[in-house]
């Protein structure tokens, strides 16, 4: 057994096929199979149940896949360790990252880079379960999501708020509410709107916040990014609720915004596994990065609002 074998494995599983994961370890397919294979008659059982038309762990192999998951990481800590004895601040970073932290992240990838030459940012744009789970399972070796990240507490996940940004309603400049100097909830129940999917936080965070002002949003069409949603309300398709960030970063001059009252707000938070060895170049990416929010964020809320 090698450990190309279990990385082999574990790549296969996460991408759930063979096809997928071939084209993410720049292998061949059948090379891919014939490893796997050689593995299986190694250990004795199938892991991979091929009777199914989806793809499918056995018994065996979702236990294997816990326990080559575990080994994986604990190796990579290991080559970190050793890393960690050089002077130089060096190595890979797995990021998982929302969107709206992409805004800010160019200029700190380019002034960590600048003063960290060594070190390798590999940047990976998802949803905040999807960075909590990633981030949890060592896939990422920190993440900058939307709060809140889980339903429960988890003993495991260090969480530290770095920004606050307000949410502001979008609209055409000739909308009716346009005239108005604020917004509140309650202008949103008869109103079509247009939201992120809903499997990104803001989405079901804005539908309890409906929900609990008496109503059901009106939600007529969703996207996944901010630019998508602000060209649908240049076509007075409806209005939407946005970072302040992104109205910054992509200024349509027909649109306007306006803000909430009472305010609310979004959480931008650095998460990490606290359980985790942390490698001094992730440990300096960490400094880095609140010294910047610190710094370099303005539309920190420090007044009560509601948290979008």
């Amino acid at each position: 057994m090698e450990i190309r074998q279990l990385q082999y494995f574990i790549e296969i599983v996460r991408r759930k096929g063979f096809t997928a994961a071939a084209a993410a370890l720049y292998t061949t397919q059948p090379g891919l199979t014939k490893s796997i294979k050689q593995l299986e008659d190694e250990l004795g059982v199938c892991l991979i149940d091929r009777n199914k038309r989806v793809f499918k762990l056995t018994e065996e192999g979702q236990v294997f896949y816990e326990r080559a998951q575990d080994i994986c990481s604990r190796i990579d800590d290991l080559y970190s360790v050793m890393r960690d004895t050089s002077a130089n601040v060096s190595g890979r970073v797995n990021i998982g990252t929302v969107t709206i932290a992409s805004v800010f992240f160019r200029e700190l990838e380019a002034s960590f880079s600048s003063r960290f030459p060594d070190a390798y940012l590999n940047i990976l744009e998802m949803t905040s379960r999807e960075i909590k789970n990633a981030v949890l399972a060592h896939r990422c070796d920190i993440g900058f999501a939307v709060l809140p990240v889980a339903e429960k507490p988890n003993a495991a996940l260090e969480i530290k708020v770095i920004s606050s940004d307000a949410m502001v309603g979008v609209m055409h400049k000739e909308h009716p509410l346009a005239k108005q100097k604020h917004l509140t909830i309650e202008d949103l129940r008869d109103e079509p709107l247009l939201l992120f999917n809903d499997d990104y936080q803001p989405h079901q965070m804005l539908m309890d916040m409906c929900i609990r002002h008496g109503f059901r949003p009106k939600v007529v069409g969703t996207a996944p990014r901010a630019y998508l949603l602000m060209r649908m309300v240049s076509n007075r398709r409806g209005i939407s609720i946005l970072p302040q960030p992104y109205i910054e970063e992509y200024r349509v001059p027909e649109l306007v915004s306006k803000p909430f009252q009472p305010p609310i707000s979004r959480q931008l938070a650095i998460i990490y596994d606290r359980n985790r060895y942390m490698p001094r170049v992730v440990q300096e990416l960490l400094k880095f990065s609140e010294a910047y929010f610190d710094k370099t964020i303005h539309s920190f809320v420090r007044q009560r609002s509601e948290v979008f």
